[in-house]
């Protein structure tokens, strides 16, 4: 395994034309929770202090001057979103050229980006009814990252939280809300914590332990839904054991 990998496995493992992020959401005034999306001052000073350490580890995609995404950094420049946001295919696909996306860190409702970094390398994409993700590297590399939990899907009633681009704004708070299991593939996962457009490629965050579980991928009726994180090949693509 590169050096590379073997060191972001240590400091990921937490126990054992693109399609746009507008159409995978519906509508920009379509709000799926209970409307409490919270804009995050640049200190984040006004949400709990637990989440302070995470909060640059959020960025704001550009697949265009109109369509968005949020990505999240997870730590020596690996970053994941949603696959819809890169055109992902069908099927898994491995070792793919990066679109020319750029990715602003930091942003806030009173704080400019810290850093602009490039899609270096698509590591694994895919896109379907049951998983929708994708795995790239970015330079530079964001100063901040969030914990991925490689080994488990968490269970229902576990709760969660999400930082996200709602509508390309500044980044917002979702407060928190709990799983619910899908009721189409094992692989995906509904919540109702509140997103809008451009959310979409947010992780989906276990409150408690504060580790990336999920990608929020859109919504569906009443409900948002999301890929579980041990459903994408991430740990595969890490050499991990669980």
């Amino acid at each position: 395994m590169k050096p590379w990998l073997v060191a972001l496995a240590l400091a990921l493992v937490a126990g054992c034309s693109a399609a746009a992020d507008d159409a995978g959401e519906s509508t920009a005034a379509k709000v799926i929770g209970d409307s409490e999306l919270t804009p995050v001052t640049g200190d984040g000073a006004n949400i709990p202090a637990k989440y302070a350490p995470l909060l640059d580890a959020f960025g704001l995609l550009e697949i265009s001057p109109t369509n968005h995404c949020t990505v999240t950094h997870l730590g020596n420049g690996i970053v994941v979103t949603a696959g819809h946001c890169f055109d992902a295919p069908a099927t898994k696909t491995r070792d793919l050229a990066c679109p020319a996306y750029s990715i602003r860190w930091g942003y806030r409702v009173d704080r400019a980006p810290y850093l602009t970094s490039t899609c270096t390398r698509v590591l694994a994409a895919e896109t379907n009814r049951a998983r929708d993700y994708v795995i790239f590297t970015v330079s530079p590399v964001p100063t901040a990252f969030v914990r991925a939990d490689l080994g488990r899907a968490p269970a229902v009633g576990t709760a969660l939280t999400v930082f996200s681009h709602p509508s390309h704004r500044p980044l917002e708070w979702s407060q928190t809300c709990t799983l619910a299991a899908s009721t189409t593939a094992p692989t995906e996962f509904f919540h109702s914590c509140d997103t809008e457009p451009a959310s979409s490629g947010a992780t989906v965050i276990d409150d408690a332990t504060l580790t990336v579980v999920g990608i929020h991928d859109g919504a569906q009726g009443a409900s948002n839904y999301g890929t579980y994180l041990s459903a994408t090949p991430l740990a595969e693509l890490l050499g991990a054991t669980h």
